[in-house]
Protein backbone atom coordinates (compact mmCIF):
# COMPACT_ATOMS: atom_id res chain seq x y z
CA UNK A 1 0.00 0.00 0.00
CA UNK A 2 1.48 3.37 -0.61
CA UNK A 3 1.83 5.94 1.97
CA UNK A 4 -0.66 7.56 3.31
CA UNK A 5 0.46 11.05 2.13
CA UNK A 6 1.18 10.01 -1.41
CA UNK A 7 -2.59 8.76 -1.52
CA UNK A 8 -3.68 11.93 -0.55
CA UNK A 9 -2.04 14.02 -3.33
CA UNK A 10 -3.37 11.75 -5.89
CA UNK A 11 -7.33 11.89 -4.00
CA UNK A 12 -6.51 16.03 -4.28
CA UNK A 13 -5.39 16.01 -7.65
CA UNK A 14 -9.06 13.17 -8.57
CA UNK A 15 -10.62 16.05 -6.60
CA UNK A 16 -9.87 18.39 -9.09
CA UNK A 17 -10.32 16.64 -11.94
CA UNK A 18 -13.55 18.19 -13.28
CA UNK A 19 -14.79 14.47 -14.55
CA UNK A 20 -14.63 12.67 -11.20
CA UNK A 21 -16.56 15.60 -9.30
CA UNK A 22 -19.55 15.56 -12.43
CA UNK A 23 -19.61 11.49 -12.16
CA UNK A 24 -22.49 10.61 -9.57
CA UNK A 25 -21.50 6.72 -9.41
CA UNK A 26 -17.82 8.18 -8.14
CA UNK A 27 -17.57 7.96 -3.96
CA UNK A 28 -15.00 8.16 -1.69
CA UNK A 29 -14.81 4.35 -1.22
CA UNK A 30 -14.51 4.32 -4.98
CA UNK A 31 -11.80 6.81 -5.00
CA UNK A 32 -9.75 5.24 -2.03
CA UNK A 33 -9.34 2.25 -3.87
CA UNK A 34 -8.69 4.07 -7.23
CA UNK A 35 -5.90 5.68 -5.20
CA UNK A 36 -4.75 2.40 -3.27
CA UNK A 37 -5.68 4.31 0.24
CA UNK A 38 -6.90 2.78 3.20
CA UNK A 39 -10.25 4.44 3.31
CA UNK A 40 -10.93 4.92 7.01
CA UNK A 41 -6.86 6.15 7.09
CA UNK A 42 -7.26 8.61 4.35
CA UNK A 43 -10.96 9.94 5.59
CA UNK A 44 -9.35 10.53 9.33
CA UNK A 45 -6.94 12.59 7.29
CA UNK A 46 -9.36 14.71 6.02
CA UNK A 47 -11.27 15.07 9.17
CA UNK A 48 -8.43 16.32 10.78
CA UNK A 49 -6.93 19.00 8.01
CA UNK A 50 -10.68 20.04 7.11
CA UNK A 51 -13.14 18.67 9.76
CA UNK A 52 -15.03 17.00 7.07
CA UNK A 53 -15.59 12.94 5.86
CA UNK A 54 -14.30 12.02 2.24
CA UNK A 55 -17.70 11.87 1.53
CA UNK A 56 -18.71 15.22 2.37
CA UNK A 57 -16.12 16.94 1.06
CA UNK A 58 -16.53 14.90 -2.28
CA UNK A 59 -20.28 16.53 -1.84
CA UNK A 60 -19.26 19.91 -0.79
CA UNK A 61 -16.92 19.66 -4.53
CA UNK A 62 -19.81 18.29 -6.22
CA UNK A 63 -22.52 21.20 -5.12
CA UNK A 64 -19.63 24.13 -5.22
CA UNK A 65 -19.24 24.62 -1.28
CA UNK A 66 -15.22 24.07 -2.19
CA UNK A 67 -13.00 26.70 -4.10
CA UNK A 68 -9.99 24.64 -5.91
Amino acid sequence: MRTMEKCYESLCRLMNDGRVIRSRTADFSSLCRSVGADETGLSNMLYRDFGMSGDEILEAFRTGHVKK
